[in-house]
């Protein structure tokens, strides 16, 4: 079972690098800015077609060893993101430094680029994770290998969690790829999307690329992978050896975060039953 999840994983990695970011919409249901910047997607409730996500969060990393041992190689914990275990309040606190801070191309004074449909005035969208992976080297470079990224949509303020945030989508991270140009994207795929409606939209149509929405594509066995740039500002993050054996490092970031839909799911596979073959050749030649 290893060997096979490492092949599957291997074929998206190829699969993930060797596409380009599609654009998207979001459809909220309700048009909040289409008077001030009719440049829709598909409709007054829609946003222009965008490019990627650009978001800002803090994590807290608990590493399993001292400080002095991170740069020679530690397992790590990461999580952060919206705070929804406390009360509505506190989630909407937490907002400001947790979530999706524009949307990519900006809607700039309502009048050039796509239209935003007012959002973070009217609506927002945020998220939660939780990761796993190792950090080594002298720059303490992170490696995930697998977790989950949840997303959120909010509007309002309500009485509980649930009624102010509801579930959109989740995706699964699975490598760490380093970039060209010395950065590190999560290579993602979107796993589920969530239940009810949101201003009379299902959720799984709220995200939508030229060829259908998320619930249309991951319904008809379309993979739909995500690359999520993260940036860390080495001066905002603080190091603290617990004296107990293990580290925790608490950090600012931001990033963007871009989708595409895998057109030939049946290549993956093939290409994925081909490294596993490979791999399991290797592993008997070494018996």
């Amino acid at each position: 079972m290893k060997l096979k999840h490492i092949a599957i994983g291997a074929a998206l990695t190829l699969a993930t690098t060797a596409l380009s970011a599609e654009e998207f919409y979001i459809d909220v249901g309700v048009d909040f800015d289409s008077s001030l910047n009719p440049n829709t997607a598909a409709g007054p409730t829609t946003t222009g077609w965008l490019n990627e996500l650009l978001y800002n969060y803090q994590s807290t990393t608990v590493a399993d060893c001292g400080a002095l041992s991170l740069s020679s190689g530690c397992n790590i914990n990461t999580f952060g993101g919206v705070n929804l275990s406390g009360s509505v309040a506190d989630a909407f606190n937490s907002l400001g430094l947790n979530g999706i801070s524009d949307l990519s191309p900006q809607d700039s004074l309502n009048q050039i680029g796509p239209s935003d449909n007012n959002y973070s005035q009217d609506w927002g969208l945020t998220f939660q994770f939780n990761l796993s992976g190792i950090i080594s080297g002298t720059e303490l470079i992170t490696d995930y290998d697998s977790g989950a990224i949840t997303f959120y949509y909010y509007d309002s303020i309500e009485a509980t969690i649930s009624d102010s945030f509801t579930e959109l989508f989740t995706i699964d991270v699975y490598d760490t790829i380093n970039t060209p140009a010395g950065g590190q994207n999560l290579a993602g795929i979107l796993s589920s999307v969530g239940t009810g409606t949101v201003n009379g939209v299902m959720v799984g149509d709220m995200f939508n690329f030229a060829t259908g929405s998320f619930n249309d594509l991951i319904t008809s066995f379309v993979n739909i992978v995500a690359s999520v740039d993260y940036n860390t500002d080495a001066s905002q993050v603080v190091i603290t050896d617990n004296g107990d054996g293990t580290t925790t490092l608490r950090g600012n970031h931001d990033g963007s975060i871009s989708f595409a839909a895998v057109p030939e799911p049946s290549t993956i596979a093939l290409m994925s039953l081909g490294l596993l073959g490979l791999v399991s050749t290797t592993r008997r030649r070494r018996k």
